[in-house]
């Protein structure tokens, strides 16, 4: 019974490693010192809505070090998602924008999607995660 046991727990661990991979994120034209926030979505409405990444299914913060910032997501079930990241330039956790909306931080889409007003579709901006890790390159606009 206790081998059969271990055995199970064995293989539980073992699917649970090949049902999941990582998701690498390579932002660039960051500013140095400056903290780049990253939203991970898997829904198209939580993606289009959501101006603070309250809605993401993941989220992520790491110090821009240099103009390039390498950070990930990991042990991420396989299926279609979208990022959207920003520098935080004055530390308030949220990306600031002008009167009239428009951000006055850095920001960048998955499949570095534009919109020329507003965000861009999750279609625009996602991708496939396989079993396998994946990685997207950002660049801040």
């Amino acid at each position: 019974m206790i081998k059969q046991v271990i055995v199970s727990g064995v293989l539980l661990v073992m699917s649970n490693a090949a049902l999941s991979a990582d998701l690498g994120l390579e932002i660039r034209n960051c500013v140095p010192g400056k903290v780049v926030m990253a939203a991970l979505y898997d829904k198209a409405k939580s993606f289009e809505d959501d101006r603070h990444g309250r809605a993401a299914f993941a989220v992520t913060s790491a110090l821009a070090e240099r103009s390039t910032l390498k950070t990930s997501f990991r042990g991420i079930k396989p299926g279609r998602y979208a990022v959207a990241v920003y520098a935080d330039l004055n530390g308030n956790h949220e990306l600031d924008s002008n009167f009239v909306g428009m951000p006055t931080e850095p920001y960048g889409f998955s499949r570095d999607a534009r919109s020329s007003f507003g965000v861009p579709s999750f279609e625009q901006a996602a991708f496939e995660v396989g079993e396998v890790g994946i990685e997207q390159i950002i660049h801040l606009q």
